[in-house]
């Protein structure tokens, strides 16, 4: 496990330094999720967080070219669409009215990763926690 937090905090840390950019085109298209890790200093929580996420690989996630992208979760066929853009190596997907923001961390033709950052106070000690959501996307066209 610590090896693993190793090499993933230097992944994002080369990641975060890259000053490689892309075009927005370069996302579009229909991406399949491929795999899910989850990166925290509390190891009772990878088995949470691994659950909600256990229908990743079963989901689609396809951009369209005028900025609007539709999500479908194949398994328990579950839809829901809404607007993408890119800002400052961010991806930001809007629906409902609320915007999450995913930090890019490597986009190639047949591969997006994206990184998410949950922060929440634990309730036993008030310590504050952090849960990063690494997600891997497979070029599904």
């Amino acid at each position: 496990m610590k090896r693993t937090l190793g090499w993933m905090s230097i992944l994002l840390l080369t990641a975060a330094c890259s000053n490689e950019s892309f075009d927005e085109s370069d996302l579009t298209g229909a991406w399949r999720g491929h795999d899910v890790e989850i990166v925290t200093s509390d190891p009772s929580l990878v088995s949470i967080f691994k659950k909600q996420y256990s229908l990743h690989k079963s989901s689609v996630l396809n951009f369209s070219e005028n900025k609007t992208y539709s999500f479908q979760e194949m398994t328990t066929h579950t839809s829901t669409d809404g607007k993408w853009y890119v800002n400052d190596q961010k991806l930001l997907i809007t629906n409902f009215g609320d915007t999450v923001a995913y930090q890019i961390v490597k986009l190639t033709e047949d591969s997006l990763i994206t990184s998410s950052t949950v922060h929440f106070d634990k309730a036993a000690n008030g310590e504050k926690l952090e849960v990063e959501i690494l997600q891997t996307y497979a070029k599904a066209d």
